[in-house]
């Protein structure tokens, strides 16, 4: 007599099991494209940011190397700049990788503008503005850092507080 073997999967057991990996697998896929896309747009960031704190160190030791705030922004004055690979010759920066494959060189430039102090607060410093123009294999930005005046009510009146400002513009990026 036939008898019916019992111990394995039926087809529909198999199904359902197959189906419930896959749709794991496009979650997963999907969470980690979206976390890896972050994560680069993060690098670019923060390499802009690195780049504008090394040109700043720069401008320290080489005040030569700036112009007027109204000009820093126009892209005829990329010329103007101070470019990545001088940052880092001069151990300012360190080597620039893009964050996309970490096996090119990103190259760029700093233009950094300054605004003159109000000769009537003794207190009052020099502000600079500092544009940075990154360009890797994939992505080209220019970054604007700035300080900005801003006035603060709390509990004991009103004050003006300065505080980083900065803005990103994939649009008008230069890379010469």
């Amino acid at each position: 007599m036939f008898h019916l073997n019992n111990k394995g999967f039926t087809l529909i057991e198999i199904t359902a099991a197959v189906l419930i990996l896959v749709v794991l697998t496009l979650i997963t896929t999907s969470a980690f494209l979206t976390y890896s896309d972050w994560a680069k747009k993060k690098a670019f960031d923060t390499m802009a940011r690195s780049a504008s704190v090394a040109a700043e160190q720069y401008i320290m030791d080489f005040p030569h190397a700036n112009v007027p705030e109204s000009e820093a922004r126009k892209p005829e004055n990329y010329d103007k700049g101070i470019s990545f690979d001088t940052l880092a010759d001069e151990g300012y920066l360190n080597d620039v990788k893009d964050p996309a494959d970490n096996s090119h060189r990103c190259s760029g430039k700093v233009v950094v503008g300054y605004m003159e102090a109000d000769e009537d607060d003794s207190r009052a410093l020099d502000q600079y503005m500092y544009v940075v123009y990154e360009c890797c294999s994939n992505f080209k930005a220019r970054y604007i850092f700035t300080v900005k005046k801003q006035t603060v009510k709390d509990k004991d009146g009103t004050r003006e507080e300065v505080k980083p400002v900065s803005e990103v513009s994939l649009k008008d990026a230069i890379c010469k």
